[in-house]
């Protein structure tokens, strides 16, 4: 048997430690973007908005528009339940990709319930000794409270959001519920209860019981699946029935469609509904 020269054997050897050295590498990368994305959800879920940010690549696409996207997150939710399992990670030199399946629960300070699950791949790099979340996947679920039109954040970093997901973050139906009385009136686009005195009112009941706003009765919906409504309602808001829907065409901002489902109508003339709101200026739902 010819065995091999000397400088055969230490190319060998020079060669498996080379490989041994680069697995190690790899390996160490891959763990450390797992562990930022464990941090960044820590973050998130505590609201800690400064050590998200300090995760961040100093290259991440649009920082200023996910900071505020973030704090709004953080004012519109009072509890935020998030879980992340990776599933697999790769490196292409400084680059590291981490794809994982995310659980996420959200409970709006109205006492909203929302929860979504599904599957996103995140890009960081090797900066400065750390891995850095550089580039985020659609769908995005982090930031995702404001409409479409103002936090394009998956449009700011070349994933435009895919449509017709039920992820956060990827369309602009919002979904509430509130109540109006001769006291109080209600805003869609805050979600809110206000004065029945004030200009931001959309809808409110007046001292005759009939609801004042630009409505109209559309019959039974099923607010998941209601399609295009009346642009420009009318009819106004007399004779209101449970159960039926109706849409409203929002004045603060002006411009803003509803489709709001009345559950109950009580003998002092307050009442009670369901609503979605479309963000996206359109009188079209699904």
């Amino acid at each position: 048997m010819k065995m091999p020269k000397y400088d055969e054997v230490a190319v060998k050897t020079d060669g498996d430690a080379e490989a041994k050295k680069n697995a190690a590498t790899t390996t160490a990368l891959e763990e450390a973007a797992r562990d930022t994305l464990q941090k960044l959800a820590a973050a998130y879920t505590s609201k800690r908005r400064s050590d998200f940010l300090h995760l961040l690549s100093d290259d991440f696409p649009n920082e200023m528009m996910l900071d505020e996207a973030l704090t709004q997150d953080f004012r519109n939710y009072s509890s935020v339940n998030l879980s992340l399992t990776p599933n697999t990670t790769s490196v292409n030199g400084e680059t590291i990709s981490v794809q994982f399946n995310y659980n996420l629960g959200l409970i709006s300070n109205r006492g909203t319930n929302s929860n979504f699950s599904g599957q996103t791949e995140y890009v960081f790099r090797w900066e400065q000794g750390k891995a850095r979340l550089y580039k985020m996947g659609s769908p995005i679920i982090f930031g995702n409270s404001l409409p479409a039109e103002q936090s394009l954040i998956a449009r700011s970093q070349g994933t435009p959001s895919s449509s017709g997901s039920s992820a956060p973050g990827n369309d602009t139906l919002r979904y509430g519920s509130g109540q109006v009385s001769t006291d109080l009136g209600f805003n869609f686009q805050q979600g809110v209860t206000v004065s029945t005195t004030s200009s931001s009112a959309d809808i409110f009941v007046d001292s005759t019981g009939d609801v004042v706003g630009d409505i109209q009765d559309i019959g039974p919906c099923d607010l998941q699946t209601v399609g295009t409504v009346p642009a420009y309602p009318h009819g106004g808001g007399d004779n209101i029935s449970v159960g039926n829907c109706y849409a409203v065409l929002a004045k603060s901002p002006p411009g803003f469609y509803v489709v709001a489902l009345v559950t109950s109508i009580e003998i002092d003339a307050s009442g009670t509904f369901n609503y979605v709101y479309q963000a996206n200026g359109s009188n079209q739902f699904h």
